[in-house]
């Protein structure tokens, strides 16, 4: 509470009341009405003492003491003085640094770009300061649609601020594209416009950008003869399917191929260089034809969406080489990284670990048993197509030399298949290797399966028709049961936090996680052929309200981002730790330079190692103990844990617990990741 500072003869005294001020009422200094001592009451017994002043900021309260009958100057206290730029609140009125702008965005080399920021000096006094200019973050958002107008609403910065504040550093612009706008070409006003407009929004609420770039709006060539061939050969019909005029709903698509200038065939891609060209210098902040009132340079630009299928990329691989190849030559002499584009294995690394299969022979043996099932039951066409498929991914992974990131966010929704996948992807990479992104994490439960496209059926959840019927019925406001849409959202927070756990410790630098829930109703548009029957992870639905999904996120952030290290430091089967028989308990460390670090474990289930159906609405989930030693843990007591939040108070107070008599800290474990902190010196949590 503020204290009422009052001068009176010369003393300065507080004069205060309530819990603040001590014992008896607050004295009336205008009243001069009793005859006691010149006109001013008694006003306390002697050597009665009180406390006085305020333990507001750096104040410090003191005592005064009755002595004949009046109370004495405010003894030991320490008063408010004016306001410093130092990170405290000097002048004890509950805020720090207020009148200083700290932290506002400032153009301190004038060229334009608000890419620093105000920040307290030595002398107490505040001033603009050159910015990192590294982006640190290690956790982003994937998969948000730019020119799509739903997004422009401010409701959905608002909703992914508290992530940016907990260190959810990144955004991902997808569709980017000279097509991405129909009222024009990326040359004309209006698509600057509207693309400046989010790039700012974005920026204020605190992420970095990465741009997913597309070549839909631009002449294409047609589809190679070549690839044709090769996709139909033994199936005659196939070819019709490759005409884009007379396509399917899904095929060809809005899908990217080489781009080709008629106009200009000495020089065929110039209008893709110059597109490239103009949208990097755009966002550069160099001072020269900038967007107005950037917060930060863009400097991270992926080429191409998932180019080993066919809705997206329907060129030949060395033609997405030669792309790639276009791209470096419209950035050359620009300070940016290209990220190839995104290359897809879904589950087809279900329970391989890590370093167990070094001559990658179950890889090979997965890979040809796939390819004979797709060939014997749905045709040779969908089989070369397979074949197709790894040949663009081994080639993405060949063209390392031309890119700075790989996006090798491709393995789903699947904890358990994220540690073969990533050795597999290390290895196949060369000595010196780019950047490894996950930049489409996903953490949806398996509703159906579709083994065209999966491999793993067994991973399907028990009763997800269940789930499908309720979501529908939800989308389509008719009557619907909400017990399983709410385990199917509890359950995406759950799958949420292992993914996170799971990257990182494979070896991925950074994972983007799917935004925007159901993408925004495939139940009923045009995804529905592929994902109605699995309905992918949201962190928000689609009116921008956020999901269970999102609070796991807000906690995992908050407590893993800044890492310097992250290991794997048990994983027991339960025959080992006499827990459930076949189901193992996970616990990972994340280290920091300079806080304590945080475990983080999960009882995992017995169904996500191949062995049975999962657990769906009806099942229960499976709980265990884990005693962790100082083995494993050799920092002692007091712990926090934090449990997997899924409502709106995530950071509802931890439990804190304490090492039983044998040194050994007691956890109940579940599917959904707990994390376990060492407390502050003074008892308490982060």
């Amino acid at each position: 509470m503020r204290q009422l500072f009052v001068a009176v003869l010369g003393t300065a005294v507080f004069a205060s009341s309530g819990a603040c001020g001590g014992a008896g009422d607050p004295v009336d200094l205008e009243d001069a009405s009793s005859p006691v001592d010149g006109g001013v009451a008694p006003d306390c017994e002697d050597a009665l003492v009180r406390a006085c002043g305020t333990d507001e900021g750096e104040c410090v309260a003191g005592t005064q003491t009755c002595t004949s009958s009046r109370w004495s100057d405010c003894e030991g206290a320490t008063g408010p003085v004016a306001e410093l730029c130092n990170g405290l609140d000097d002048d004890c009125d509950g805020a720090v640094d207020e009148e200083f702008d700290v932290g506002v965005a400032c153009d301190l080399d004038a060229d334009g770009c608000l890419d620093d920021a105000i920040a307290c000096t030595a002398a107490g006094d505040s001033a603009c300061i050159e910015s990192a200019p590294q982006a640190t973050s290690r956790l982003g958002i994937d998969y948000l649609l730019p020119f799509m107008v739903k997004y422009h609403d401010d409701q959905w910065t608002e909703a992914y601020a508290a992530l940016a504040d907990a260190g959810v550093g990144w955004v991902n612009f997808a569709d980017i594209s000279p097509e991405a706008v129909h009222r024009g070409t990326a040359f004309e006003d209006d698509y600057w416009a509207m693309l400046d407009r989010e790039v700012l929004r974005w920026q204020a609420a605190g992420f970095q950008i990465a741009m997913s770039l597309r070549t839909k709006g631009l002449e294409l060539e047609a589809v190679p003869a070549e690839l044709i061939e090769e996709i139909c050969a033994q199936d005659a019909d196939c070819a019709v399917a490759f005409d884009c005029e007379r396509a399917g709903p899904n095929l060809c698509k809005g899908s990217d191929r080489l781009p080709f200038d008629s106009e200009h065939p000495e020089d065929p891609r110039g209008e893709y260089r110059e597109w490239i060209a103009t949208l990097v210098e755009r966002y550069d902040c160099d001072g020269d034809g900038d967007a107005e009132g950037l917060v930060r340079p863009i400097r991270h630009f992926q080429i191409g969406n998932e180019y080993s299928n066919f809705a997206f990329w329907t060129g030949t691989a060395q033609d997405y080489g030669t792309l790639l190849e276009e791209t470096r030559l419209a950035v050359a002499g620009q300070d940016v990284a290209l990220i190839s584009n995104g290359i897809r294995w879904n589950d087809l690394f279900h329970d391989m670990v890590q370093g167990g299969d070094p001559n990658g022979a179950e890889f090979e043996r997965r890979v040809a048993e796939q390819h004979s099932h797709v060939a014997d039951d749905y045709g040779q066409a969908w089989a070369n197509a397979w074949t197709w498929h790894r040949t663009f991914v081994d080639a993405t992974i060949g063209f390392a030399g031309l890119y700075d990131v790989l996006d090798a966010g491709g393995n789903g929704p699947y904890p358990t298949a994220t540690e073969g996948y990533l050795d597999w992807v290390l290895g196949e990479l060369p000595a010196a290797p780019p950047r490894v992104w996950d930049m489409e994490a996903r953490a949806e439960p398996r509703l159906v399966c579709k083994d065209l496209l999966q491999t793993h059926c067994e991973l399907t959840v028990d009763g997800g028709a269940g789930v499908l019927d309720a979501l529908w019925a939800e989308a389509h406001d008719e009557p619907f049961d909400a017990h399983p849409i709410e385990w199917y959202r509890d359950e995406q927070a759950a799958i949420l936090g292992q993914v996170l756990v799971k990257r990182f410790a494979a070896g991925a630098e950074k994972v983007f996680i799917g935004q925007v829930s159901d993408w925004n109703d495939p139940l009923t548009d045009g995804l529905a052929m592929w994902a109605s029957e699995n309905v992918f992870v949201g962190l928000v639905d689609s009116d921008g309200n956020p999901q269970p999904a999102f609070y796991a996120y807000l906690l995992g952030a908050r407590l893993t981002n800044g890492f310097s290290g992250v290991e794997t430091i048990l994983k027991n089967t339960g025959a080992e730790t006499g827990e459930l028989e076949g189901d193992e308990i996970e616990l990972h460390r994340f280290s920091f330079a300079d806080e304590p670090d945080v475990l983080v474990g999960w009882l995992a289930e017995e169904a996500q190692h191949g062995t049975g159906i999962s657990r769906g609405p009806s099942g229960m989930a499976p709980t265990a103990t884990l005693a962790i030693d100082d083995e494993i843990d050799p920092n002692g007591a007091p712990f926090c844990v934090y449990r997997t939040p899924t409502t709106a108070d995530p950071e509802a107070a931890p439990v804190q617990v304490t090492t039983d008599a044998t040194g050994a800290l007691l956890v109940d474990l579940t599917p959904a990741p707990v994390y376990i902190v060492q407390a502050g010196g003074d008892g308490t949590c982060p």
